[in-house]
């Protein structure tokens, strides 16, 4: 698993390409929404530099300067894809968690320089972040071969700086999030939350969320040092989550 500096802003580019930089969008519709997708690289756009916040040791979230510091990229299920879009979304639901592996057998180099992204999910079959032709951002369940609209490149722009960003609200209960996997950290509350999570979905799978379909909402289903990835079928889109509540704290 790649490690990244949680007090960075890096940009986000598809197989290393400059027209292709993940740009999230400000909150509109009452702060609740908003867009993402892919555009020219423009180190100036706040929208173009993102964090990748750890969760725990392999799994992270991403806010973008310009969504602030409570916009989560996540993904929004639907029978068929949609553009990419910011939205409201509690954040104990798994779609704002994202695992990052190695793009074939690389070196650790290759880890940091040429992996791809994907949700942790409920069903099936695996989901991964892809960019389509027209540079929306969605989700793919073509992984079968390589896929270079999946294929993602970290490039580091400066530091952030901003206690806001050092931390991330959670709906439950206050705790701190290793922003290495030899940090340490208050594990006790971290493995409560995410078995709570994990539980939810067991007792009540077809619960939905914000409108999504039932089926549609997984729980997160992780505990320390491991992640349990299970998937959607069907199609998604990207979206940034806004949410309120509680925190994790990055050492």
């Amino acid at each position: 698993v790649a490690n990244f500096d949680s007090n960075q802003w890096y940009q986000l580019l598809v197989h290393q390409k400059d027209d292709a930089s993940s740009t999230g969008m400000n909150l509109w519709s009452d702060g609740k929404a908003g867009a993402v997708f892919f555009e020219n690289r423009n180190l100036d756009k706040g929208g173009q530099k993102w964090q990748l916040f750890p969760f725990n040791s392999s799994t992270y979230v991403h806010r973008c300067k310009e969504g602030g510091p409570t916009a989560f990229l996540g993904a929004n299920f639907y029978f068929r894809e949609e553009s990419g879009y910011l939205v409201k979304i509690n954040i104990s639901q798994d779609s704002i968690y994202w695992t990052i592996c190695a793009w074939g057998h690389g070196t650790k180099t290759m880890l940091t320089r040429a992996v791809y992204i994907f949700p942790m999910a409920q069903r099936e079959t695996d989901w991964h972040l892809h960019k389509k032709r027209n540079s929306q951002m969605a989700m793919s369940s073509n992984i079968t071969t390589p896929q270079n609209g999946q294929r993602f490149s970290f490039k580091k722009i400066e530091a952030i700086n901003n206690q806001t960003y050092s931390a991330m609200d959670t709906p439950s209960s206050t705790i701190t999030s290793p922003a290495t996997p030899s940090a340490t950290a208050s594990q006790t509350n971290t493995t409560s939350i995410a078995s709570a999570a994990s539980e939810t979905s067991t007792a009540n799978p077809s619960s939905g969320l914000n409108g999504l379909s039932s089926g549609a909402s997984a729980a997160i289903g992780a505990s320390i040092g491991a992640v349990a990835l299970i998937c959607h079928r069907r199609r998604g889109t990207c979206v940034l989550a806004v949410t309120e509540t509680t925190r994790i704290e990055s050492l």
